[in-house]
């Protein structure tokens, strides 16, 4: 749904909501037209698209805003989007950010989970407490993509598409089939496939160590049930040599 403040001065895009998924039913006496466009009001316009998934919704919303900045010219800070339900919040903030789009949530309204410095440090604890158990597949292409664009991993949109294009060439001439997704995701739980990289590697590799020295405190032992914690490791220790590797740099 696109609306604006002013239709005189401004064009299509001044502000974005993606629209619950029954939003194509609206009729007459919810302000709806048949086709799914709204009634045109003095100062506004509402437009109803109705998609398959919040990922669709996302890249829908990323491409008016980018359409409203590159040809129309309007300042990103002119541009908001409404959000309805925190679920998607997390979705739109990583299809926005990959596209290029500056994304800014006031600190008011973002629970401290979801804050910019924790998210991927929880992130990688929970990466972090998979590996160390021996779980299968402990991340997922969600999480390599969100942790490679954080401040952890220090990569944009352009650094985050020359890894992707490196990692599936190098798939691709060793005879494999991998999707991009499913090669990022390896990649930072096992560096020694990013050896082969040049500095387009960099971000993935900059998480990999992350996640290793978190590893490294997070001991486990055997026992009878199956392998549990080892003594004295907790879910702070593991974030503090998480933090403290990244304030050190790559070293």
């Amino acid at each position: 749904m696109s609306l604006t403040a002013q239709a005189d001065s401004a064009p299509p895009g001044t502000a974005l909501a993606a629209p619950p998924r029954g939003a194509g039913r609206l009729g007459p006496r919810a302000g709806g037209a048949p086709g799914g466009r709204g009634r045109v009001c003095e100062g506004g316009r509402v437009d109803v698209r109705l998609l398959r998934s919040t990922s669709q919704e996302a890249a829908l919303i990323a491409a008016e805003l980018r359409q409203a900045h590159l040809l129309d010219r309007m300042p990103w800070s002119d541009m908001a989007v409404i959000v309805r339900g925190q679920g998607r919040t997390s979705t739109l903030r990583r299809v926005l950010m990959a596209a290029g789009v500056p994304v800014a949530v006031p600190s008011t309204e973002v629970p401290v989970r979801d804050e910019v410095a924790v998210r991927p440090l929880l992130a990688l604890l929970d990466v972090v407490l998979n590996v160390a158990m021996g779980q299968p597949d402990p991340v997922d292409a969600e999480t390599a993509v969100d942790t490679l664009l954080s401040p952890i991993g220090g990569a944009d949109a352009v650094g985050l598409r020359r890894l992707r294009r490196a990692l599936r060439r190098d798939e691709l001439e060793s005879g494999g089939g991998r999707t991009s997704d499913e090669l990022l995701a390896e990649g930072l739980v096992a560096p020694n496939t990013l050896g082969m990289l040049g500095s387009e590697g960099a971000p993935a590799r900059r998480v990999a160590r992350a996640i290793a020295m978190g590893v490294r405190v997070a001991r486990t032992v055997d026992a009878e049930e199956g392998p549990r914690w080892a003594r004295g490791v907790a879910g702070e220790s593991v974030l503090v040599a998480i933090w403290e590797w990244h304030g050190r740099g790559e070293g």
